[in-house]
């Protein structure tokens, strides 16, 4: 069995996030937290799953490519999709934490409805 390996970001993605957050104190970064925990939003990400192959290490990968660098690897489709749900959240907070504007791809969820894949 193969190991799993982790959710990533690009290298350029994470570089941003860790040099931004050093700029902030621990009481900005709680700010910020609590600010998002207050208001929860909804989006509706179309994303892209790959089936295993050699170069990932026969692991699913899925992304989302209106996110560059946003995708996540699992040894089932539904693990990668899991996974890329958790790196999706930190990239859209990260944008909101620091004023950027969402990618136009990025589509807030007005009436909570969206789609789910199902693979059976």
């Amino acid at each position: 069995m193969m190991a799993w390996q982790p959710s990533c970001f690009t290298f350029a993605e994470l570089d941003f996030i860790i040099e931004d957050d050093a700029k902030l104190s621990k009481g900005e970064r709680d700010a910020n937290k609590d600010a998002r925990e207050a208001k929860m939003e909804l989006y509706q990400l179309d994303y892209v799953l790959h089936e295993p192959h050699q170069d990932q290490g026969w692991l699913y990968m899925a992304e989302i490519p209106e996110l560059p660098g946003c995708r996540a690897w699992g040894e089932s489709a539904d693990e990668a999709l899991t996974e890329l749900s958790k790196v999706a959240k930190q990239f859209i907070l990260s944008y909101k934490d620091r004023g950027k504007t969402l990618p136009t791809g990025i589509a807030l969820s007005e009436t909570g409805r969206g789609r789910i894949s199902v693979a059976v």
